[in-house]
């Protein structure tokens, strides 16, 4: 609870300025990658299925051969509830003498924490990606595996680096020739990521992910040679804090992400909304915020993940 024990500065007289953290607005990061959309159950599922191989010739009066689509795996998505209180005091609140503690301020400082929230999860997938039990796609494994699993039964498949291999223009490379041979459940050639990518990093590896996007020569050659992903002009940078090591992920991952094909999904139930009321036996105003929603991925593919750390990786 928030009262004059704990803000006993607002009280008095001689402050210069009150540094308050809500003063900047918090921009969220998930809505430049995430798939968005608001669902009306508390849980529901996704699935998804082959399309057909390419037409053979039939010769003359021969019978037009038969196919089917091949249903992949179902995915699971489960709404969760959040929200947060923060009681204000009538004593702190008639005391103020530099607005620190309004309720719309605390309005403000809830919606910051929401998104923050919001941000943090949708973007665990990419921390906790190369971890065994953290799953969401009906192949139960990880988010970034050598070893997805074909409904076929056929060669599994691989979005992620053996090699845990750092960034780098012949790794990036790598990264986006796996997008682009990428098989459907039957060990058909699908098309995606070919239109334009994602390069996702942390804090620690924007520099070197700038340089290999936007340098016209090789940053990494001294022959003079082209600098291929600029020149090209297929792949964005986004850099995201909640991947950082200090947001519990890694200062040495990076991803890459296929904009119009990946299937990394955040669903709305609930939007954010906020309330406040009087405790009128203790004169207590109290202020809260809730919210809900729900992520996961429908499909690895579209996406690739390296831990960036060089030891071998086969999950």
């Amino acid at each position: 609870m928030l009262d004059t024990s704990s803000f006993a500065e607002t009280l008095y007289p001689g402050i210069r300025k009150w540094l308050d953290d809500s003063f900047r607005e918090y921009k969220p990061v998930y809505t430049s990658i995430a798939n968005t959309d608001t669902v009306d159950r508390e849980f529901f599922d996704d699935m998804d299925s082959t399309g057909l191989s390419t037409f053979a010739a039939v010769p003359e009066g021969s019978i037009i051969p038969q196919e089917d689509p091949l249903s992949g795996y179902k995915t699971r998505y489960t709404v969760v509830d959040y929200g947060k209180i923060t009681p204000l005091t009538h004593k702190l609140l008639r005391g103020d003498l530099y607005g620190v503690n309004t309720v719309s301020k605390m309005f403000r400082k809830l919606g910051k924490g929401a998104r923050a929230t919001i941000d943090k999860g949708f973007f665990s997938m990419f921390n906790n990606g190369f971890t065994a039990a953290y799953t969401s796609y009906g192949d139960a494994k990880p988010l970034f595996s050598t070893i997805h699993p074909r409904k076929d039964g056929g060669t599994a498949q691989s979005n992620a680096s053996a090699t845990s291999a750092p960034l780098s223009a012949a790794s990036l490379f790598t990264a986006e020739n796996a997008l682009r041979e990428i098989l459907d459940h039957k060990g058909q050639v699908v098309d995606i990521g070919e239109g334009q990518l994602t390069l996702l990093v942390p804090p620690a590896l924007e520099k070197k992910a700038v340089e290999l996007t936007e340098s016209t020569l090789d940053p990494e050659s001294a022959a003079n040679t082209i600098g291929f992903h600029k020149y090209v002009g297929r792949v964005n940078v986004i850099v995201c804090k909640w991947i950082s090591a200090a947001a519990g992920g890694s200062d040495t991952a990076w991803f890459l992400v296929a904009n119009a094909d990946h299937m990394l999904n955040l669903f709305t139930r609930e939007g954010f909304e906020t309330e406040y009321w009087e405790d009128k036996e203790t004169r207590t105003i109290k202020v809260r915020g809730t919210f809900a929603f729900c992520y996961g991925w429908s499909s690895w593919m579209g996406t690739y993940g390296s831990q960036g750390t060089g030891a071998a990786y086969a999950l």
